[in-house]
């Protein structure tokens, strides 16, 4: 029997983000907006009536974590999920959601000055 993506250790239930080379992830020091309110909602459900909390961080060379504006380390992404169990998160949607948001930014002419893909 094949293993259950959506059991552990393949189901996500937190995302930590480590940035491994700060002047490649955000060029000259600029920000990124992360929306620190997030909500999964259920496969084709409507959209969450929260609103996002896009907040600003920024990389430093010398730590693994991005730094917000009281100075504390965005180490997790905090979301809260309205699907069941069956529908949890896998490892493997992850990777082909990162890579779908990759492949259409290459394919935008009005991408943002400092963001080269290869």
């Amino acid at each position: 029997m094949p293993p259950q993506i959506t059991k552990p250790p393949f189901a996500v239930d937190k995302c930590v983000l480590l940035v491994l080379r700060p002047k490649r992830f955000l060029p000259e020091g600029r920000p990124i907006l992360i929306n620190t309110n997030r909500e999964l909602r259920v496969p084709g459900g409507p959209p969450s009536p929260d609103t996002p909390s896009w907040t600003q961080y920024l990389p430093q060379d010398d730590r693994p974590f991005l730094i917000g504006p009281s100075g504390q380390e965005f180490k997790e992404f905090d979301f809260v999920s309205k699907r069941c169990q069956g529908q949890k998160l896998s490892v493997f949607s992850l990777l082909v959601n990162a890579n779908s948001k990759l492949q259409a930014i290459k394919k935008r002419n009005d991408r943002p000055f400092g963001i080269d893909l290869p």
